[in-house]
Formats: structure tokens, C-alpha cells, sequence
């Protein structure tokens, strides 16, 4: 069987999750997917994230036109025909046009700032969206898992031991309308008014590279990725692959995707839930003994190895694309 030959095609790195899903495919798909990543930059910010090829990088070129004529199939993410690829390159657009495709949607509808429709319109485009809060945006597209490589050094688990627990929260902004809240006003006196009571550590970690973000949640017990939406994010599955009992406000439709996506029981869901109101309390309350952290942070472990196996995930990415090549 010959290997299928992705592309992946990003405007930004988005948290990384492209790249990550690039990567697992080379790594756990058996020699069946041969991917590689283009994208216009490979930071937001001062937030740098893995790469590949980069449309602005003038050395990448011929590695560019090679492997997108090479491809059985151009996963496009987010954005479609309105890609920095595309103005840099647009001979490429009709290269496209003859090839397999997916896009596979990573952020919320109605955004404003790009046309993320124009991928679902196309009737000949296999239609993607994250299992996270977009599938109730966007019921016309298949509910995919986001990839982690669970063993990753940079996602293992690295006890150490503690006078206090350690809290750690990553807000990608520290203001942001709809799904990108992480609520980081509502958070952040929360987390001073326990460390100011000696309950806790807090460290808020913003606008750093994706590996220092990493380094420094290794060694937390408790992460928060969000209390507003309803919904989690990236960092969610990264803190819960190192071990770290992970909080954030699920509400009953994310809990049913992610139940129909894993094969879990709702109660087996590792996240805590806690909303802006009851933060405080679900906080003091993990740091008691009979909270029984450091089983609640080999549990959360424990379900992604079960229940998000990049294995597993990337096996179903294959399945969609031979389907399409069949």
C-alpha cells in the first residue's frame, strides 16, 4: 500500500494544533501518511510554535512547489483559497484545484476578520471541525480530534514534589470576544487571593514560546485552561498528558462530543468543571488530602492514554483520506 502524501496548508500556527497533526502522521501512522506543513509564520506573537515550511522563507521554496505537486491530498486549515501560500505563490491555486481537499475548521464562525465559509461552500471539499466547541457552529462537517503527541518529552509527566500546589494558566490573550475567552479577568484575582492566603502557588504564564509554556506547566499539579465558554482548548490536552488535574467549565454539549468522539462515559471525563462563581471554592477544595491529588493527576494521564492515543487519532485521519481516494 502506498503511502497517502499530505500537505497541510496554515495562515498561522493556531496554538500549533496543524503542525502537531502533521507530525503524529509521520510519527504514528506506520510509514502509511507522508506529511509535511506549510505556513505563512510559525509564531503569533511572541508565541513561537514548531514548524516546517514556511511561505516566508524564501529557502523553503522548492520544497514548497515539490511536495504540493507531490500530494494525494491538501488539508487546508481555517483558511481556504485566501492562504499568504496563495498570494505568494498563485500558479499553486491551480495546482490545488485538481488535488483532494479538506479544511478542517479550528475557530469560531462569524469571526470577522477571515472567510472561513469559502471551504464549506465547496461541494468537492471534505469538511473537518475540532471536537471542541465548533461542532454545535458547524454541523455540517465531521467532528475530528486535536493531536498531542502524549509522549512527547515536553508532554510527559514530571512530578516533583510540593509544599503548596502549583497552579498554572496560559491565557493566549488576556481579552478576547466569543469562544478565544479564557476569562483571564475573572481568573486572575482568583488565583492572587489564594496565593496571597498561602493556599496555593499561581504562575500566569502569557505571551512566551510554546516550548517555555510547556516547561513550566511540567512542573504545576493544576491547570485552568478556561471558566467562561463551556468549552476547553489545546492546552487542555497538554496539561492532562502531563499529568496535571485540568479545569474548565464543560457544559453538557462539549461533554456529549467528546463522549462521541473517544468512546468515554461522561463520567469518566478527567476535567474538573468549574465556572467563574465557583472557581475559588473547586480550587480549595483540590487542595485538601482527601482530594487525593496526585491520583487525580495519574488519572488524567492514565485517560489520554486510553481515550486520545495519537495512534488512534491518526488511524482516523487515514480512514477519512483513503475514503477520499477511493
Amino acid at each position: 500500500m502506498n503511502p497517502i502524501r499530505v500537505v497541510h496548508i496554515t495562515e498561522n500556527p493556531i496554538a500549533g494544533a496543524p503542525i502537531n497533526l502533521s507530525n503524529a502522521m509521520n510519527k504514528w501512522s506506520r510509514g502509511t501518511i507522508h506529511s509535511r506543513h506549510i505556513a505563512m509564520s510559525d509564531r503569533n506573537e511572541n508565541r513561537v510554535f514548531d514548524s516546517d515550511l514556511l511561505t516566508t522563507r524564501p529557502s523553503d521554496q522548492a520544497q514548497i512547489y515539490y511536495n504540493f505537486d507531490d500530494a494525494d491530498i491538501l488539508h487546508f486549515h481555517n483558511f481556504y483559497d485566501d492562504q499568504d501560500l496563495f498570494r505568494r505563490y498563485p500558479d499553486l491555486w491551480h495546482v490545488a484545484l485538481k488535488k483532494k481537499r479538506v479544511i478542517q475548521i479550528h475557530t469560531q464562525r462569524d469571526i470577522g476578520w477571515m472567510d472561513i465559509e469559502a471551504g464549506l461552500r465547496d461541494p468537492e471539499t471534505k469538511k473537518l471541525v475540532i471536537a471542541q466547541y465548533h461542532p454545535r457552529q458547524y454541523p455540517e462537517c465531521e467532528v475530528v480530534q486535536n493531536v498531542v503527541d502524549i509522549f512527547d518529552d515536553r508532554l510527559m509527566p514530571r512530578p516533583i514534589p510540593y509544599s503548596k500546589p502549583r497552579v498554572v494558566y496560559s491565557p493566549s490573550r488576556l481579552r478576547a470576544p466569543g469562544w478565544d475567552n479564557k476569562g483571564y479577568d475573572e481568573t486572575a484575582p482568583v488565583l492572587q487571593r489564594l496565593v496571597n492566603e498561602g493556599v496555593i502557588e499561581a504562575e500566569i504564564i502569557y505571551d512566551q514560546p510554546h516550548d517555555y509554556c510547556l516547561m513550566r506547566k511540567q512542573i504545576g499539579n493544576i491547570a485552568i485552561d478556561e471558566i467562561i465558554t463551556g468549552s476547553y482548548h489545546l492546552c487542555s490536552l497538554e496539561a492532562l498528558s502531563m499529568g496535571l488535574v485540568t479545569i474548565a467549565n464543560l457544559d453538557l454539549q462539549q461533554m456529549e462530543t467528546l463522549c462521541q468522539v473517544t468512546g468515554s462515559t461522561p463520567a469518566e471525563l478527567p476535567w474538573i468543571r468549574a465556572s467563574q462563581y465557583s472557581l475559588d471554592v473547586v480550587l480549595r477544595a483540590l487542595t485538601k488530602p482527601e482530594a487525593e491529588l496526585a491520583q487525580r493527576q495519574a488519572y488524567g494521564r492514565a485517560w489520554m492514554e486510553k481515550y486520545w492515543h495519537p495512534a488512534g487519532i491518526v488511524a482516523k485521519f487515514e480512514k477519512i483520506y483513503r475514503e477520499m481516494l477511493r
